[in-house]
C-alpha cells in the first residue's frame, strides 16, 4: 500500500505539473485541483501511517502473538525503511503546504484582491 500510494501521488503530481498551465485555467479548475490535492495528501498520509505501524511491529515485535522483532537481524533493511518513512512524511508535509497555498489561491478573497 505504501509503494502504491506514493506511486499514485507521484504520477498525479507529474500529470498536474505538465497539464496545469496548458489546460486548466480559472477558479473552477483551481478548486478541482485543490480537492484532488487533498485526496492525494490523505492517500500519502495513510500510506505512511500504515508503513510506520508495520515498521514499529518489525522493530519491536509483538510478544503476545509471538512475533519476534526482526530489525536486530536485518539492520540495513530496517534503516532503509526508516529513511523511506521519513521521506514519505516530508512528502506529506509538503503536500499539506501545497494544499494551504491552493486553498489561498481558491479563496474568494484572493480572487477579489487579484482584480
Amino acid at each position: 500500500y505504501f509503494v502504491i500510494a506514493n506511486g499514485v501521488a507521484s504520477l498525479y503530481n507529474l500529470v498536474v505539473l505538465l497539464i496545469r498551465r496548458c489546460l486548466m485555467q480559472g477558479r473552477a479548475h483551481n478548486l478541482v485541483v485543490h480537492r484532488m490535492d487533498m485526496v492525494i495528501m490523505v492517500l500519502l498520509a495513510t500510506g505512511a501511517a500504515t508503513a510506520a505501524s508495520m515498521a514499529e511491529l518489525g522493530k519491536n515485535g509483538n510478544l503476545h502473538t509471538r512475533w519476534n522483532p526482526i530489525c536486530n537481524k536485518f539492520g540495513s533493511f530496517c534503516n532503509r525503511g526508516g529513511v523511506s518513512l521519513v521521506s514519505s512524511f516530508v512528502g506529506v508535509a509538503l503536500m499539506l503546504a501545497l494544499n494551504l497555498l491552493s486553498a489561498a489561491a481558491t479563496s474568494p478573497r484572493a480572487v477579489v484582491a487579484g482584480q
